[in-house]
């Protein structure tokens, strides 16, 4: 283990401890560059980023946690819905939503 004094050790070990990561992939992370980039968004982009990351939004298994709804079910595909499938959501509408996405994302990289 290594020591627990700096902020950012103790957030990596709470993301493993919530298995978001290995204790081992944390040496393989840019922290640096992860932080250059959350100080490069908005407040509410790097709230939402957050809130995703942390499983902390209002999503179906959150939803019900919460007690605003019975239904854990993707209102598109019906899979449970947790804040990775909102990410990989197969549901036509959803597809057509990221594949603009990642046009939009290929246009402004190249």
């Amino acid at each position: 283990m290594f020591a627990c004094s700096d902020p950012s050790t103790i957030t990596q070990l709470c993301w493993i401890r919530h298995k978001r990561f290995s204790f081992d992939a944390r040496l393989v992370i840019d922290w640096d560059t992860c932080a250059a980039g959350m100080q490069a968004l908005q407040p509410a982009q790097r709230c939402w980023i957050a809130k995703q990351a942390s499983s902390n939004c209002g999503v179906g298994i959150t939803l019900i946690k919460w007690k605003y709804q019975d239904d854990d079910r993707c209102p598109q595909c019906r899979v449970p819905e947790d804040t990775t499938h909102v990410l990989w959501c197969t549901a036509k509408g959803a597809n057509e939503v990221w594949n603009e996405s990642i046009l939009k994302l290929t246009a402004c990289l190249q």
